[in-house]
């Protein structure tokens, strides 16, 4: 019969844990001994929070069979090298690890499927080897640890990477700020932070972790036609956010010669979650299964509200129109022919910047679609005048010259019957 357990000993079948308090649901909940050496007793279930918390000197932990959970900060901060986890172990929480500097290396059981927020975060692992049943990496799970060189992930498992869970891992981060395991993007961490970014995804990634980009402001991203499928784990509105956080990033898809065949903007600034959707099925990989989703791209024009939006959806579809259906084709001509000279203006204020575009390159793909009417051609002289733009004022007055004004001087000359008459006898009075 157990006896009554004292805040230093505990007795359980006439033996006693010098300094280790459990309560009556077997979970350590408090350690006053010392040692470079323990070995946890085996009526053991759970290891509290903080038991080992801060620790020095300690260097070797045995963990029996028997334990589930490792509870948050249970080990961080403290000096321990080595540690067995048993294998009936299923979860290591929130900052179980942190801090431990001199913790080179640990084996995962193969029952755990979650790594929780900063479980290693500053740590001194080197390796880490996660097992076949782990579905999901949280946040800064691993973050600064500057000594991680290998990560060894199941083959085939995708599990959900939540932002930052490399961050600082300078010993995996490749030369391009990539971490890349198993074709699977994980991580980007440039050498420089706040500066718009310009990213070529390599040709041979397959898929690109949850919430990837979300700390850098990414302007524009390039990857190929068979593009990788983008990992949205609650396919809701909100996670847009996961992906690309800032409004106005381009994606441009490049063929087999490396020549830019396609492109979209994002253009979701002031739009409700219903514009925002056609952007998210168009990457989900629920609904994207070969390459980006272009119809679904399309989709979400009409319910698209600003004009700016729909202005810059527009031009960027007409520009590349790369699996354009001539139906949709005309629904965004037929949207620049009625607001040219909104348009026009929203150019001459530099809100269509995210085209990536001169003022006159703009225009002429406005001439090259028909879109600028005759009628509408002396409004944009004015405006253009108005704002000071020169180069737009001659390209209007050029492409009016051509388009309109000379319109008649090809028309073939029709003879009626008298005057081809007349001509006869002018030659025939010629020749006498």
């Amino acid at each position: 019969m157990e006896k009554k357990r004292s805040k230093e000993d505990i007795e359980t079948n006439d033996v006693f844990y010098e300094g280790f308090d459990i309560n009556e649901k077997g979970v350590l909940i408090r350690y006053t001994g010392s040692g470079a050496e323990i070995t946890i007793p085996d009526v053991v279930k759970v290891i509290g929070p903080g038991v080992f918390r801060g620790f020095r000197g300690l260097r070797t932990v045995i963990i029996p069979e028997g334990v589930k959970d490792i509870r948050e900060y249970a080990f961080s901060e403290s000096d321990i090298e080595k540690i067995t986890l048993p294998s009936t172990l299923y979860n290591i929480r929130k900052g179980a690890f942190s801090g431990c500097k001199k913790l080179k290396s640990i084996t995962i059981p193969e029952r755990v499927g979650w790594i929780y927020e900063q479980t290693f975060e500053n740590s001194g692992l080197e390796k880490i080897e996660l097992p076949n049943r782990i579905i999901y990496l949280g946040t800064r799970a691993f973050a600064g640890c500057s000594h991680l060189k290998k990560v060894i992930l199941p083959e085939g498992k995708y599990p959900i990477i939540d932002a930052d869970v490399f961050l600082g891992c300078r010993g995996l981060i490749d030369e391009n700020g990539f971490v890349i395991i198993h074709n699977r993007i994980l991580h980007f961490e440039p050498d420089h932070d706040n500066t718009p970014l310009y990213i070529t995804i390599p040709e041979y990634v397959s898929s690109i972790g949850e919430k990837v980009f979300s700390r850098y402001p990414v302007v524009h991203l390039t990857m190929s036609l068979n593009c990788p499928s983008w990992e949205v784990s609650g396919g809701e509105v909100r996670d847009m956010e996961s992906i690309i956080t800032n409004d106005g990033c381009s994606l441009s898809f490049t063929d087999n010669n490396g020549n830019i065949a396609a492109k979209v903007i994002l253009a979701v600034e002031g739009e409700y979650d219903s514009a925002r959707e056609g952007f998210i099925s168009a990457i989900h990989p629920y609904y994207n299964t070969s390459g980006y989703d272009f119809d679904a791209y399309d989709w979400a024009f009409p319910i698209v509200e600003q004009t700016r939006n729909k202005a810059v959806i527009s031009l960027v579809r007409l520009m590349y129109p790369y699996k354009l259906p001539e139906i949709t084709k005309k629904k965004y001509v037929s949207f620049l022919k009625e607001n040219t000279l909104n348009v026009c203006i929203m150019i001459f204020e530099k809100k269509l910047e995210v085209l990536g575009m001169e003022d006159v390159e703009i225009l002429k793909v406005l001439e090259e679609e028909r879109i600028l009417e005759e009628a509408v051609i002396g409004d944009l002289i004015k405006y253009a005048n108005r704002y000071s733009r020169n180069n737009f004022v001659m390209e209007l007055l050029d492409y009016q010259n051509k388009t309109f004004c000379q319109k008649d001087i090809y028309r073939p000359l029709e003879l009626t019957d008298d005057s081809s008459g007349d001509n006869k006898n002018s030659k025939k009075t010629n020749t006498d």
